[in-house]
């Protein structure tokens, strides 16, 4: 099995893995396997290093409508940076869930203005419900969670 494929001649007749080990600054006694595995092992470093960060968002959430079961429920969420600036060009995600953690459902938020989300969950019971709401930013996110007792259908 080979892990590179670098098996063309170069131009001064060395094998490309060599050229390229060399061009690379890995040491020539290093095989294709070796480079392989610190490629990956450096990789795996930049991953663990590039986590998200705190956001510091202001995050404010209102039901603009009365929470019942089984129709879509509006839920503006206000979004603000740290300088209370409407927060534009966020991820914004709204997840429902029973306090046992069942039934978990997660809606998009799209823009409707700016610093301004919209998500319409469907609750499919009546009772106490979390609800969280998570925007992201670049690599910044801020979270909240919040409980509401959803009634039955007014139908």
């Amino acid at each position: 099995m080979k892990w590179l494929a670098f098996e063309e001649p170069a131009q001064n007749g060395r094998s490309v893995e060599r050229a390229a080990g060399r061009a690379a600054g890995f040491y020539p006694c290093l095989g294709a396997r070796s480079r392989a595995l610190c490629a990956l092992v450096a990789c795996a470093f930049g991953l663990l290093f590039a986590q998200e960060r705190p956001g510091n968002f202001q995050l404010r959430l209102e039901p603009t409508a009365v929470l019942q079961a089984n129709a879509p429920i509006p839920f503006r969420i206000t979004v603000k940076d740290a300088l209370g600036k409407p927060l534009i060009a966020a991820k914004v995600t709204l997840q429902i869930e029973t306090p046992q953690h069942e039934q978990a459902k997660v809606f998009q938020a799209p823009a409707i203005d700016q610093g301004v989300y919209m998500a319409k969950p469907v609750f499919p019971s009546a009772g106490l419900w979390n609800v969280y709401v998570e925007a992201r930013r670049n690599d910044e996110m801020t979270a909240r969670t919040s409980e509401y007792n959803v009634r039955e259908s007014l139908e």
